[in-house]
């Protein structure tokens, strides 16, 4: 064969390619290349997809692991917080109690206080008392002048008042009078002056006498033979009024009969003495 007939070493290895390619590249294998790429597309991109999955998952797992440590962190915050919060009630409920116990002391106190003072109200009371007892004015009666039984005229009597206290006694008021009968007078302490209370003067010094007169009778002769038949007695009585010298208003009570025997008066069994609450006005 001639030389120019011969195939050449290039044309051999084109013509197996070309043998190949069209072996290779015909419909039927284009379809099954073109699955073949398909198939190897996808699983491209469901690696790539599942690395960024993996990626997501990573960093979902990343931010539930950061999440549940700031949970952790916060947790704890907050038991630290409640513990705080537990201690301070508890701090709360000891100041309450000490508060309560120092109310209830405070009360007891009070209670004693007010107790005490009361007391000592009283003390005080009892002591000024018995101070304004021993330092007061005391005004009584203290006498009273003889006279003789007579008939149809008048019979005049001084009535001794004397100051035996301590202080002057003030708006010292005077009421008296005498009376017959077959028994003494019942109630000198509640009787009343007819025609008022006689001042005798501003104030009554320690010591100081006064003798208001009083006029008796005139008398009947059937009442002075009653009176020295003892069956019938003549008496004089009245009120003596006045302040202390503490402003407190006293009266004296007082009551004398005559005695015919002696021709002297002598004290009633009753109706003599100090009244502390005198209501002379």
């Amino acid at each position: 064969m001639p030389d120019d007939q011969k195939p050449k070493q290039g044309d051999h290895k084109s013509s197996r390619i070309r043998a190949i390619g069209k072996k290779l590249f015909t419909v039927r294998h284009v379809r099954e290349w073109i699955s073949v790429f398909a198939v190897v597309g996808a699983f491209i991109a469901a690696a790539r997809y599942a690395h960024i999955a993996r990626l997501q998952l990573d960093e979902t797992i990343r931010s539930n692991r950061e999440a549940v440590v700031a949970f952790e962190r916060s947790g704890k915050q907050t038991d630290d917080a409640l513990k705080i919060a537990g201690d301070q009630a508890r701090a709360m409920v000891t100041a309450n109690a000490l508060t309560e116990r120092s109310i209830n002391v405070a009360e007891t106190s009070a209670d004693a206080a007010k107790a005490a003072v009361a007391e000592a109200r009283k003390q005080a009371a009892f002591g000024r008392e018995a101070f304004e007892k021993t330092e007061r004015a005391v005004l009584v009666q203290d006498g009273m002048t003889k006279i003789t039984l007579a008939v149809g005229v008048k019979m005049p009597v001084e009535i001794e008042i004397r100051n035996v206290g301590k202080r002057p006694a003030d708006t010292v008021r005077f009421g008296r009078d005498w009376g017959i009968g077959s028994e003494l007078p019942p109630d000198i302490c509640e009787w009343k002056p007819p025609g008022g209370w006689a001042p005798t003067g501003p104030t009554l010094s320690p010591g100081e006498p006064h003798k208001p007169r009083l006029e008796i009778g005139p008398l009947t002769q059937e009442q002075v033979t009653a009176i020295t038949a003892h069956t019938a007695r003549l008496y004089v009585f009245g009120r003596i009024a006045y302040r202390d010298g503490f402003g407190h208003a006293r009266c004296w009570c007082f009551c004398e009969y005559y005695s015919p025997d002696d021709g002297i008066w002598m004290f009633c069994p009753n109706n003599n003495g100090e009244q502390e609450h005198c209501d002379a006005k």
